[in-house]
C-alpha cells in the first residue's frame, strides 16, 4: 500500500489475506463465511489450519474448516 497509495480504491485492495483459523486457545471460523466476506477483497485467501488439520476429516467441524472450499 505505500507504493501505491490508490490501492484501496481498487476492487481488489489485497493480494493475499492470511487467515489463522484454528489457535491453540480453540478460535475457529466459520471457513465459508470467512472466504465470502474476504474473497471480494483479494486476489488469494488462505487459511493456517495447522491447529486443527482434522476438521475436513470430523463431522462434528461441519463447515469451520477451508479444505476444499473452492
Amino acid at each position: 500500500l505505500v507504493r501505491d497509495p490508490d490501492a484501496w480504491q481498487r476492487p481488489r485492495p489485497f493480494r493475499l489475506a492470511i487467515v489463522t483459523n484454528t489457535t491453540y486457545d480453540g478460535v475457529c471460523y466459520q471457513a465459508r463465511l470467512v472466504a465470502q466476506r474476504l474473497g471480494p477483497l483479494c486476489d488469494h485467501l488462505m487459511f493456517d489450519e495447522a491447529w486443527m488439520a482434522y476438521a475436513k476429516f470430523h463431522p462434528l467441524f461441519g463447515d469451520r474448516f477451508g479444505m476444499g472450499l473452492p
